[in-house]
């Protein structure tokens, strides 16, 4: 079996099974290789949404979390902290199949954290921050939203939002919740603009002003530019103070070779290259496609990619691309 096209060789055995089972004279011989010829449990990292209330799942890989450490907005949390449709990143170990893992560690960053201007229920549609919040049919609400009305939902309210930036900057909320557990603001995305001298610089075009930042927890020390971070603050005058400025987990760079299952949406796609917003993917004439084919992989498609970290440690190496509904 090719265990780097884990989720395409998911689909086989099962057909395979169905027309075994189903009568009409039709006999089929399911050998498949020998366990002991099944690679082992292999380090793996997934960046994905949480599909379940019940148990870690994300990306259909079901994640042990029993000595799993939980960080939430740069704190330790407790796994029943983490809820459906939250945008997580986990780290640990997979089986050879990609169904089952064992997380070390889970983490949660809220893409943002403030309060709602605009409301436009007709469309779908919220503004937090200046920032264009997109509610699709994959978008999970708090149990304090109504999921058809947005009832629940007023202008000035605090909310939590977690999601996937498309090709025009807008999110596209996996969760939305009202927040009551802090009073700051917060938002994730790359470093750009940056000024060093005024200790300025912009994410997805918010201003972010960090002279007073506490808290900086940043490879080197500082920000730079095209580094993605988690800036939280205070908004004054349309700008986030902040007070803490923290490294966003994300699989690049990372381990060559290294195991990769990242859920997003298209950003940017050409020839055989793509970007889930910040993470560079390559296809190669072996790649899987599920639900769809090459000609699908176009610029706002949402996307699961099962692949490994190429030799430069910047790129995915999709194996294998499931196409989402």
């Amino acid at each position: 079996m090719n265990t780097r096209t884990a989720l395409a060789s998911l689909l086989i055995p099962v057909a395979l099974l169905m027309l075994a089972c189903s009568g009409g004279g039709i006999s089929v011989d399911i050998r498949g290789p020998s366990l002991s010829s099944l690679p082992t449990d292999e380090l793996a990292t997934a960046l994905g949404v949480i599909a379940s209330d019940q148990g870690l799942v994300v990306n259909d890989t079901v994640w042990g979390t029993g000595s799993a450490s939980v960080r939430i907005n740069g704190l330790d949390a407790s796994r029943s902290a983490l809820k459906r449709g939250h945008k997580v990143f986990v780290s640990g170990t997979i089986g050879p199949l990609g169904l089952n893992g064992s997380a070390d560690f889970v983490v949660y960053d809220a893409d943002l954290v403030g309060r709602v201007e605009i409301i436009d229920a007709d469309s779908r549609q919220i503004v937090v921050m200046g920032q264009r919040v997109v509610l699709d049919h994959h978008t999970v609400f708090g149990p304090a939203i109504d999921t058809a009305t947005l009832e629940g939902l007023s202008a000035g309210d605090r909310v939590n939002i977690s999601g996937f930036r498309t090709a025009d900057d807008s999110l596209v909320a996996t969760r939305v919740e009202l927040e009551t557990t802090t009073s700051g603001e917060q938002i994730v995305g790359r470093v750009s603009s940056l000024d060093h001298g005024r200790m300025v610089f912009e994410i997805h075009g918010l201003p972010v002003d960090y002279h007073r930042a506490g808290l900086i927890e940043l490879p080197d020390g500082a920000p730079r530019d095209g580094m993605s971070i988690v800036a939280s603050g205070t908004l004054v005058d349309g700008a986030l103070i902040a007070t803490a400025l923290r490294a966003a987990s994300v699989p690049l760079p990372g381990r060559v070779n290294e195991r990769v299952i990242v859920q997003g949406v298209v950003t940017f796609s050409q020839a055989l290259r793509f970007l889930f917003g910040e993470v560079a993917m390559r296809v190669g004439t072996d790649t899987d496609y599920i639900n769809g084919d090459l000609g699908d992989l176009t610029v706002d498609t949402r996307l699961v990619v099962d692949g490994r970290i190429a030799a430069d440690g910047q790129t995915i190496l999709a194996n294998a691309i499931r196409f989402s509904p």
